[in-house]
């Protein structure tokens, strides 16, 4: 945003110099095998998560304004900031995820079956989410309903 009113403005921008997250004892491998079209992916291992939390009335209204439906408070954070910041979020469960994180094309013949119930069959130009064994997400557009948080 501050290079979009620079850029109105004619005004300097001033980066804010950021320090990089302190990585903890967990973590998780991320491989891009797609590196053309996700060339950044990051994740990060969050642990002492109430599942079973409500999501707050104010948050299911913005959502519902946003044409999305409430699912469950983690998966409703993550489209809360998804919608804010227009940066695709998703959550998911590390006990559900195989091995690593892989950025890749679909395999012909795989299945997902997405957080809105519909399950689909992947072909080779789907970009997906996986971990070692199965797609987790569709990359960008919606999580996988047995990997989500």
């Amino acid at each position: 945003m501050a290079r979009e009113v620079s850029a109105i403005t004619g005004s300097a921008v001033t980066p804010v110099a950021a320090k990089a997250a302190q990585s903890g004892a967990d973590s998780i491998e991320i491989t891009l095998t797609a590196k053309e079209e996700c060339p950044l992916y990051c994740g990060r291992v969050v642990r002492g998560v109430n599942a079973g939390a409500a999501t707050p009335r104010w948050m299911i209204q913005r959502l519902e304004r946003s044409g999305l439906r409430s699912i469950s408070a983690i998966v409703d954070v993550t489209n809360y900031v998804m919608i804010e910041l227009g940066q695709p979020l998703h959550a998911f469960d590390l006990q559900q995820i195989a091995g690593g994180i892989n950025v890749r094309f679909a395999q012909a013949g795989e299945r997902i079956k997405l957080l809105n119930d519909h399950e689909i069959a992947l072909t080779p130009d789907f970009l997906v989410i996986a971990d070692h064994a199965k797609p987790l997400a569709l990359a960008g557009i919606m999580g996988g309903a047995a990997s989500g948080g």
